[in-house]
């Protein structure tokens, strides 16, 4: 597998979606979180069920990747955290 080196112009197509998207979390969680109120009560939902429509966490939660799992099964083996 051969990989191209990553130029100014290819780095700059692969932050502009990146930014996009982080752009678009922050805006909608400024636009939501004040509607907290309203929208508990227009759709009849608890705090509880509003918080992960705002939540900065990806819904349903990501795998964990890091720390990797331990390749060894010595007990005594140090872990990352």
């Amino acid at each position: 597998m051969t990989h191209l080196p990553l130029t100014p112009c290819r780095e700059r197509w692969l932050l502009l979606p990146i930014a996009g998207i982080q752009f678009t979390h922050i805006l909608d969680f400024m636009i939501m979180m004040p509607l907290g109120p309203q929208f508990t009560q227009l759709f009849g939902i608890s705090d509880a069920q509003f918080g992960p429509l705002v939540s900065p966490t990806r819904w349903p939660p990501a795998p964990r990747v890091w720390p990797p799992p331990p390749t060894s099964t010595d007990s005594t083996a140090s872990t990352c955290c």
